[in-house]
């Protein structure tokens, strides 16, 4: 299976197969910007497809963070607040 990487400018996004140079060095010229990810799949779509899986994850993963800190800042309050109510 061939690698493949991907530039994005925008909302466009382009696969391209790693080994063309000649057509990388014009979507820079272009504006577009290589992505960190570089995929291997059969084929352009497939690529295409588990590059926003990775990206999704991604975002899945910062918001678990996310939120599983404001639950613990949450609980941690909440257990100060009975221990000065009612342990006085």
């Amino acid at each position: 299976m061939p690698d493949y990487c991907l530039y994005k400018k925008g909302e466009n996004i382009i696969v391209l197969d790693r080994s063309d140079a000649t057509r990388a060095t014009s979507l820079n010229v272009q504006g577009y910007h290589k992505q960190f990810e570089e995929v291997t799949a059969a084929n352009e779509k497939s690529a295409l497809v588990r590059f926003r899986d990775l990206r999704q994850e991604g975002q899945d993963t910062e918001h678990a963070f996310a939120t599983g800190a404001a639950f613990v800042a949450l609980i941690v309050g909440l257990m100060v607040a009975v221990d000065f109510l009612f342990l006085k």
